[in-house]
């Protein structure tokens, strides 16, 4: 689960320049998938437009499903793979999803700043408490 800027923030290419994230109420089922899964899928390419069920979005297996089909995420772009296991491992198949779609108890935010670590550190903790002084 991503936000718009996850794929700017570490640097993914994003090579159709349209991924189509974007925090919708409700949590609109978007996805943007990487090179592998479009190759595995869809090998003569066309993915974009496609729909794609995710039975469980941590664990569960993929399943290409007609675009009529209730509850499937619509692929709305395609980014480069990203080597998310180590430089020595194959690339695996990727699906990313708005992350307001479900916001998990893991949850993590990624931070890209300039200046000292304990400024920043200190300025994300702040911001964090603003929305949940429990955080």
């Amino acid at each position: 689960m991503v936000s718009p800027e996850y794929f700017s923030l570490l640097r993914i290419p994003v090579p159709s320049r349209r991924t189509g994230i974007r925090p919708r109420p409700c949590g609109a089922p978007l996805a943007v998938i990487d090179e592998t899964m479009a190759r595995l899928s869809w090998p003569i390419g066309g993915a974009v437009g496609q729909s794609l069920r995710i039975p469980d979005l941590k664990n569960g297996t993929f399943r290409v499903l007609a675009s009529t089909v209730r509850q499937s995420f619509q692929i709305v772009g395609v980014v480069a793979d990203v080597r998310n296991d180590g430089l020595g491992q194959t690339v695996k198949p990727a699906v990313y999803v708005p992350y307001t779609l479900d916001m998990e108890v893991y949850t993590e935010i990624l931070v890209h700043a300039n200046g000292s670590l304990s400024s920043v550190y200190f300025a994300v903790r702040e911001q964090v408490r603003s929305v949940d002084a429990d955080q």
